[in-house]
């Protein structure tokens, strides 16, 4: 099977995908392959996203140490710092009081994870789609302050989840395919005459 993925603004058709799960599994040469692949997937691009969001959360609350933000040009705020540097910072200036997040918070951080649900019903983001280009978050924007939000996603079959960020992105990154599949339907048609 071939499929076209964008990468780099490019239309890259990849030969010799799976057209089902049995296929996949024979083609890795293991019962269950699939799957496996399916949940890592998953996990790491779609729940442990949500995860790391709830440690901070946790880790802020209960610390009292907030993440750094700024404010962008539109007026919106948004993190400064990744997860990573802001739990690196909140652990040393809790070692300044001989106190670690490890140590003190620990059954906080993993109650907060644990109630992090895993919700298979979104799509997982695909390779390098994490940042979609302001241009399509824009177009998502408008369709959401026109209030046509749902009745676009039940067109184009996509799950809005009420996250507005998740639901921009999810009608953003429609809004490109849609766009994409369009302008390669418009050169198939040109070269064709």
């Amino acid at each position: 099977m071939s499929k076209t993925y964008s990468s780099l603004t490019f239309d890259i058709d990849i030969e010799g995908l799976p057209s089902s799960v049995a296929e996949f599994d024979e083609l890795a040469k293991r019962e269950g392959a699939c799957l496996e692949h399916a949940i890592n997937n998953y996990v790491a691009h779609t729940h442990l996203t949500k995860v790391r969001a709830a440690i901070c959360k946790t880790v802020e609350t209960e610390t009292g140490i907030p993440r750094k933000t700024e404010e962008r040009e539109d007026d919106k705020v948004v993190y400064d710092e990744t997860e990573a540097k802001f739990i690196k910072r909140v652990n040393v200036e809790l070692a300044k009081d001989d106190e670690s997040l490890e140590e003190h918070y620990i059954d906080a951080i993993k109650t907060a994870a644990a109630a992090v649900e895993v919700d298979l019903t979104k799509a997982v983001r695909s390779a390098g789609s994490s940042k979609l280009a302001q241009k399509w978050l824009d177009k998502a924007a408008s369709v959401i302050a026109s209030g046509k939000a749902e009745a676009f996603a039940e067109a184009k079959g996509i799950t809005l989840s009420g996250d507005e960020e998740d639901d921009q992105q999810a009608i953003g990154s429609k809004i490109r395919d849609i766009t994409a599949e369009l302008q390669k339907q418009a050169l198939e048609d040109a070269m064709s005459i």
